[in-house]
């Protein structure tokens, strides 16, 4: 990501915006670049606080892939490694103080109880820690593809974040 990052961003800072797994990819670039990072837009991501499954989950949640996408899938190769990315996630210190926006959805189903919805709110609401100028904002019209359920609802939280910039 640094690679990609260094090679066009001409030495301004940049926006990241990350869905699922690549919140936990931008929080990790943020934290080791926060020179390079003027705001970040967390769509849904993963959270060590609340995606920490057991081995037997990982299992589940590899197969469910493998069974639907194959072996080479980007999501199939990452589901063997969910335990890990949970772990290196509790080892790193918090956010730098930049602008943040965290969406979240607390749309409830047959897979997402109300308690669920709490903790994976809890989680990502603990993005705050030491961050000046945080944002949060919730959705129950939306499931995880936020993007996908209400696209105008990431570009104005962009916005709002663009606006926050010097």
């Amino acid at each position: 990501m640094e690679i990609v990052i260094d090679k066009f961003a001409n030495g301004r800072k940049v926006i990241l915006v990350g869905h699922s797994l690549g919140g936990m990819i931008i929080r990790d670039y943020a934290i080791k670049n926060p020179s390079k990072t003027a705001g970040i837009l967390f769509i849904d991501p993963s959270h060590e606080n609340y995606n920490n499954p057991t081995q037997a989950q990982e299992d589940q949640i590899y197969n469910a892939f493998f069974a639907g996408f194959g072996r080479n899938f980007g999501a199939t190769r990452e589901a063997r490694e969910l335990i890990e990315n949970s772990q290196y996630m509790l080892a790193l210190p918090p956010l730098p103080n930049i602008p943040i926006v965290v969406l979240t959805s607390m749309k409830t189903d047959a897979l997402h109880t109300p308690t669920d919805r709490q903790l994976w709110y809890d989680a990502h609401h603990s993005l705050k820690s030491g961050v000046a100028d945080f944002t949060h904002i919730t959705t129950i019209k939306a499931g995880h593809y936020i993007f996908i359920d209400e696209p105008d609802l990431v570009i104005n939280n962009f916005d709002l974040l663009f606006s926050k910039l010097p």
